[in-house]
């Protein structure tokens, strides 16, 4: 049997997968369809904003960036079964806007927690002044 390419994750997971892997297709052979939850959890657009394809002899022939999986197809195959994962290019304008919208989201979450403290702050003062201090 000859050896197979492999995929390596960017958190370090390798898969073998089918040789001749394309850009937007990975083909995965599993003996049980429970392997399939797992594999699946790890193609996350974390683990395929940047990733490898390893040739049969284990040398990098390519490394792939900013990429999401957009769905698995499962075939019945005398191996078990052959999952083909459909791998499209992440929108990088989308990405950056949620990034800007999650900093303008901290940013407003950071100023409502000031804003909070320098009404204590106040409330704190008050009481005092009011309290019959001079």
């Amino acid at each position: 049997m000859s050896e197979k390419e492999k995929i390596v994750l960017k958190d370090r997971t390798e898969y073998e997968i089918e040789n001749g892997a394309v850009e937007n297709c990975v083909q995965i052979v599993i003996s049980d369809l429970d392997e399939l939850k797992v594999i699946h959890d790890k193609f996350t657009e974390e683990n395929l904003e940047e990733y490898q394809i390893k040739n049969a002899e284990g040398l990098v022939c390519t490394t792939r960036k900013n990429k999401f999986l957009r769905s698995a197809l499962v075939e019945a195959a005398p191996e078990g079964f052959l999952i083909s994962f459909q791998i499209s290019d992440v929108d990088m304008t989308e990405k950056r806007l949620k990034a800007v919208e999650a900093g303008i989201s901290k940013i407003k979450t950071g100023q409502d927690l000031q804003d909070g403290a320098i009404s204590d702050l106040g409330d704190v003062i008050s009481g005092i002044v009011e309290g019959g201090e001079k």
